[in-house]
């Protein structure tokens, strides 16, 4: 296998990108739970329907909203079955990357702590409130108020699928690339040990010796 394909990471024991990729994932994971948490602490502080902040460059404000559904607005009025769903969603992703890709990529990994830290924020809100805080407000479409831990999800899932299109592109190469040197073995001419492969050797020519006239008058004479 051509060893510029290869990716870097095969370098490494399972043992040892397993725990460099929890440790990303829980550094990317809490740090965006962190932010969805106090943003929305910080929008609860405020009457409820209340634009507290903007417009910004026309585009977005913020407007505090209650949301009994799920991501965006959808499923409206189910807190306890998203909540469940967020549970489900978020064991998953984390048995994934132990056992199932314990090798998983950087952007695999963050991809990933982004949906865990959407899942569990919204999830914590559904089971504290029945409701999850949303206050960021679309102002060019019309489109439901979201929050932080709504743009971890999508900008993961993201990250997720195209990383797994990329890596999927790269072992295919990785595949032709080795099926391509096997092929190339086949072909090659096989030797061993008592038929050494040698270019054949042109035959030689036999030198014929001219005698000059001088010296066979002489054989002649003797």
């Amino acid at each position: 296998m051509s060893a510029a394909i290869v990716s870097s990471a095969s370098r490494y024991s399972t043992s040892y990108l397993r725990k460099r990729n929890l440790l990303l994932f829980l550094l990317v994971a809490m740090d965006w739970f962190a932010l969805d948490f106090y943003s929305k602490a910080y929008a609860s502080g405020f009457t409820l329907g209340e634009r507290f902040a903007g417009p910004f460059f026309g585009s977005f404000d913020f407007r505090l909203v209650h949301n009994t559904g799920g991501a965006f607005g959808a499923f409206e009025g189910a807190p306890l079955v998203l909540g469940a769903l967020s549970v489900a969603v978020c064991a998953f992703v984390v048995f994934y990357l132990v056992k199932l890709a314990p090798r998983s990529s950087v952007p695999m990994v963050i991809g990933l702590g982004l949906v865990f830290a959407g899942g569990l924020g919204n999830m914590v809100d559904r089971f504290s409130y029945g409701y999850v805080v949303d206050f960021i407000e679309p102002l060019f479409i019309e489109f439901p108020v979201f929050n932080v831990a709504d743009i971890g999800v999508t900008c993961g899932l993201v990250i997720v699928f195209l990383t797994y299109l990329l890596e999927g592109k790269k072992q295919a190469d990785v595949r032709l690339a080795a099926e391509a040197e096997q092929q190339e073995g086949l072909e090659r001419p096989q030797t061993t040990d008592h038929e050494p492969a040698t270019e054949p050797v042109p035959p030689r020519r036999e030198r014929r010796i001219i005698t000059p006239p001088e010296l066979e008058d002489e054989d002649d004479a003797q």
